[in-house]
């Protein structure tokens, strides 16, 4: 069967236990991304122990039987097994999908595809099934993006002006993935939250309001020059934005440490540990997330998280003007 992305919160609160596989397709890779977590969230419910295994398409194309043969292997200790395989094609072999289906009820298994028409064989494949679930993932209008906006702040308890939600669905893209990590960014700049005015949103999804958050994490991270210098010389214009600064820094790496420390507790790649993380990395952000990773030891990585909540704590108390204080402390990282 096929279910609308954004009906599907609805579906799974009594999602059937007789589907065993689902595609996930389309040209939204946040809306995708998003249904993937949602989609783990609803079959790990109940269960404490859960396995998930990623595979690229183009990697087990030539051999589909190591897909089978990974779908055959039951463990002892996870009531469920999830395997993901990601850029999968309109080539992908519909016989292998229909053997392991009907071989394990511990076994689900997600398809992940960007390039597929919606006549495919495959897409047709996964219409037609009743063990098949087919998730399309098209840019939403803009009704929707309303709606997706005001449920994430009712979920937050978090209350708005009325034109607030519409305000934003008009600035932000229509990518759910960007859109969340926006809306972080605003809760974020005004922290505590009571209730998002509309001035809050033109500080934030302006183009004043664009902080270069991931150039200023780069740039720490891996201690290069030339992107904190750029940061730098435009540092008076975001001296107002401090606060959303340091906790975007602090939140960014939080996330490398824990990277780190699954890789080394679990002996995992760094590339599977930062595509299962929750929530989801934007995929441009994976790659540099990576090499922050990969250039700090755990120490280092600590080490930075204690310099910026003293940062954090001299902006709340210290009479010096945020700028300076900012200023101060990337200077270090030069």
């Amino acid at each position: 069967m096929l279910i609308n992305s954004n009906k599907l919160s609805s579906f799974l609160n009594n999602f059937p236990p007789e589907i065993k596989l689902a595609l996930v397709y389309g040209y939204d890779e946040g809306q995708i991304s998003i249904i993937l977590q949602e989609l783990q969230k609803s079959l790990s419910q109940g269960i404490t122990e859960i396995e998930v295994k990623n595979f690229d398409y183009a990697a087990i194309k030539t051999d589909m039987n190591l897909l089978y043969e990974e779908a055959a292997i039951r463990s002892l200790f996870c009531a469920q097994k999830i395997i993901i395989i990601d850029n999968c094609k309109d080539s992908f072999d519909i016989s292998i999908l229909a053997k392991i289906a009907s071989m394990n009820n511990k076994v689900f298994t997600i398809l992940r595809a960007t390039e597929l028409k919606k006549t495919c064989k495959l897409v047709k494949f996964f219409e037609k099934e009743s063990y098949c679930l087919g998730i399309p993932c098209y840019k939403e209008e803009v009704g929707a993006i309303v709606d997706y906006i005001k449920n994430f702040f009712h979920q937050q308890n978090i209350k708005y002006e009325q034109q607030v939600p519409s305000m934003i669905a008009s600035l932000a893209p229509a990518n759910r993935l960007i859109l969340r990590n926006e809306l972080e960014k605003l809760l974020l700049y005004k922290h505590p939250a009571t209730e998002i005015t509309m001035d809050d949103v033109h500080a934030v999804f302006t183009p004043e309001g664009e902080l270069l958050i991931d150039e200023l994490c780069l740039g720490i991270g891996l201690h290069k020059k030339e992107l904190l210098q750029n940061f730098l010389c435009r540092i008076d214009a975001f001296s107002g934005e401090f606060m959303l600064i340091v906790r975007s820094l602090q939140n960014y790496f939080l996330k490398a440490l824990a990277v780190k420390t699954l890789i080394e507790q679990k002996n995992n790649s760094i590339s599977q540990v930062i595509a299962g993380l929750n929530p989801p990395v934007f995929f441009k952000q994976r790659d540099g997330l990576a090499r922050v990773v990969q250039s700090n030891s755990a120490k280092e990585l600590k080490s930075t998280l204690r310099a910026l909540l003293r940062l954090e704590k001299q902006g709340k108390q210290s009479s010096i003007t945020h700028g300076l204080l900012l200023g101060k402390f990337l200077l270090e990282y030069t």
